[in-house]
């Protein structure tokens, strides 16, 4: 297990004091990405379990909804330190004796039992105003928790960046030290390599982009920037071939995003208009490495919904014999949402489908992450209407920042869903990746 550094130090025995003490202080964390917030926080949860084992303690994590990451760090410093006989690992929740440490999205917070001693808040920048006070407040004050709020200057305005400067001037007034500040010039004094990865990644993707001006320099982000930036649009357009039919014993993944469903008619129609279209991306199925290579896109358009069902399951079942299937209906699609899930369900298997929402903001600017980090590339460009709607898609879309704190994704005017379907496929490859690595941790335990 990696010993933390002299700013982790620093920053874990402040709260640790506060947590014993039961002094029930409100930290803010400003890391750079890649300095360690995450590894800071698993350390202190193993701590605290650690020392509660006997007498007892009860500590919560707010994460994003869906991502156990947070969950699986904690849990693989547990195997480190070769302690696997002594923690239980639950849905959501790690057990040690009598203490334990549970992660919950934002909706179950409220949901929680009392009397808990700390509270962690990730991604504490993206959360508003309502949510610190109406829900995460009245915890740590009934709870008497310390309150640690990891998050990134936004756009100077958010309920985290103005806690922060609360927090600065009552340092000033002379109070303790309740904000630390880890830039990239700092994490890279004790990380090696980290300062010259940094500066790569600032000369790739340029000084105003989102990922370098929040998560870099920890300063607050334009108002509008490119979703991908040109290097990243390279970088997503793969060497390979498009694939026009399956290669045998490779297997296959596909997204299917219904972009239009069937709307109740005023009145009879003797055109047979196509009200019901989809967009299938395909991708060759890499299990454990959460990649979407992607090699394929089918259009579809039918009549009604259970035309549509037919082409898709046809094509991805009959043709290429998708192993997994991840089908974004449409929100508010009613009963021919209801009819098209169901009868493809009968068609393709309920083993071999999930059912997502239409990505929105949090899948999106996933996307941007997983291009960045080498997890999704698509065929190269052969000028084909789907490929030049995915390019003006990824290159028109704009990352917005919104007075609420959130980042928004802007897509451009006439979209035809192609990058929502390529964010659901790198979504699922992403869900897939967390599962196995999960069902390898309880396998070794």
């Amino acid at each position: 297990m990696r010993a933390l550094t002299p700013y982790q130090t620093d920053i874990a025995r402040a709260v640790l004091a506060s947590v014993l003490k039961e002094q029930g202080r409100l930290f803010t964390v400003e890391m750079a990405r890649g300095a360690g917030a995450r590894e800071l926080s698993a350390q202190l949860e193993l701590l605290l379990l650690t020392l509660g084992v006997h007498a007892g303690a009860r500590m919560v994590k707010v994460v994003p909804p869906g991502d156990c990451s947070h969950a699986l760090r904690l849990v693989e410093r547990l195997e480190a330190r070769a302690q696997p006989h002594v923690y239980l690992r639950e849905a959501g929740m790690v057990r040690a004796g009598r203490a334990e440490q549970r992660f919950v999205s934002p909706d179950d917070l409220e949901n929680l039992p009392p009397r808990v001693s700390l509270i962690e808040v990730a991604d504490a920048e993206r959360w508003t105003t309502a949510f610190f006070e109406e829900r995460v407040l009245p915890l740590a004050q009934a709870s008497g928790a310390t309150l640690v709020l990891y998050g990134r200057p936004w756009n100077g305005g958010t309920w985290f960046e103005r806690t922060k400067q609360a927090n600065e001037e009552a340092e000033r007034s002379g109070g303790p030290v309740l904000h630390f500040r880890v830039a990239r010039q700092a994490a890279a004094a004790h990380l090696p390599g980290y300062g010259a990865a940094a500066l790569r990644e600032t000369a790739r993707l340029g000084g105003d982009d989102f990922r370098i001006a929040s998560g870099l320099e920890l300063r607050p982000m334009a108002a509008l920037s490119p979703l991908l930036t040109a290097a990243q649009e390279i970088a997503a357009a793969g060497t390979f071939r498009r694939q026009r039919v399956p290669v045998a014993g490779v297997s296959y993944a596909a997204s299917v995003n219904v972009t239009r469903l069937p709307q109740p008619r005023t009145a009879p129609s003797l055109l047979a208009e196509a009200e019901a279209s989809a967009v299938a991306t395909i991708a060759v199925h890499c299990p454990g490495g959460g990649q979407a290579r992607v090699v394929e896109h089918l259009l579809f358009h039918a009549s009604d919904e259970a035309g549509l069902a037919w082409r898709l399951a046809k094509a991805l079942r009959g043709v290429w014999r998708c192993s997994r299937v991840a089908v974004a209906l449409p929100a508010h699609g009613g009963e021919p949402a209801r009819a098209m899930r169901k009868m493809l369900t009968q068609a393709i298997g309920a083993e071999a489908l999930t059912w997502p929402r239409v990505p929105a903001d949090a899948e999106l600017l996933a996307l941007a992450d997983a291009v960045e980090q080498g997890r999704v590339s698509v065929y190269a460009d052969d000028a084909s209407p789907e490929r030049r709607a995915l390019t003006h898609e990824l290159r028109e879309a704009r990352v917005e920042r919104r007075d609420d704190g959130t980042l928004g994704v802007r897509l451009p005017s006439g979209s035809a869903g192609m990058l929502e379907g390529l964010a659901l496929l790198a979504a699922d490859a992403r869900l897939r990746r967390g599962v196995e690595r999960e069902q390898a941790l309880a396998r070794a335990s």
